[in-house]
């Protein structure tokens, strides 16, 4: 399966300390999760879609085009918070639950997502941009659920850009089908 979608990742420093304190963690709460490593750290802005072959290439280039329309200052993310995501599978299973990197309100990270959604409307009318967000860094999958805690000093960095990301689910591995860096507008 192949997933698509807009991204943050936070430049390499960030996301070598994010995975640094991500094993920290793990080894402190005695977990067998393996953090995922620091070039699979970031931020999803918006999912797409999953495809059971090759996205549309028209779809590809009308979320390009929206990505060239964003016009955008850098601006700052802070994380200050560690959480598992729960999730209930009704199958009585053990299920692995995304442990998260999370914050409270960002208005800028907002401001932006809300930026990038208009031009994506614009671009690819067909596209309708989810509205819920919680800002997150995933950091490991672990069958337990582990209670929200504070993470001090909070982890950010200065977003300069965001990209169109091609996930090959399952495999690990993504493939970046466009940056676009920070513009202001005119």
């Amino acid at each position: 399966m192949i997933r698509l979608f807009f991204a943050l990742f936070p430049d390499p420093a960030t996301a070598a300390r994010i995975e640094r304190r991500a094993a920290g963690t793990r080894d402190r709460a005695r977990l067998r999760a393996r953090p995922l490593p620091a070039e699979r750290l970031h931020v999803t802005l918006y999912h797409i879609d999953d495809y059971t072959s090759e996205p549309p290439p028209e779809l590809v280039e009308s979320l390009r085009r929206a990505a060239a329309d964003v016009s955008f200052r850098p601006f700052e993310v802070a994380f200050d918070r560690v959480l598992s995501f729960g999730r209930a599978t009704g199958t009585g299973r053990p299920r692995a639950n995304p442990f998260v990197l999370t914050s409270g309100d960002q208005p800028a990270l907002q401001a932006f997502r809300r930026t990038l959604g208009e031009a994506m409307v614009l671009a690819a009318p067909t596209i309708r941009p989810g509205s819920s967000f919680t800002p997150h860094v995933t950091l490991f999958y672990e069958t337990s659920v582990i209670a929200e805690r504070p993470v001090a000093p909070a982890i950010g960095w200065t977003v300069q850009d965001f990209a169109l990301v091609k996930s090959f689910v399952g495999e690990s591995r993504y493939q970046i089908l466009g940056r676009w860096p920070a513009r202001p507008t005119a």
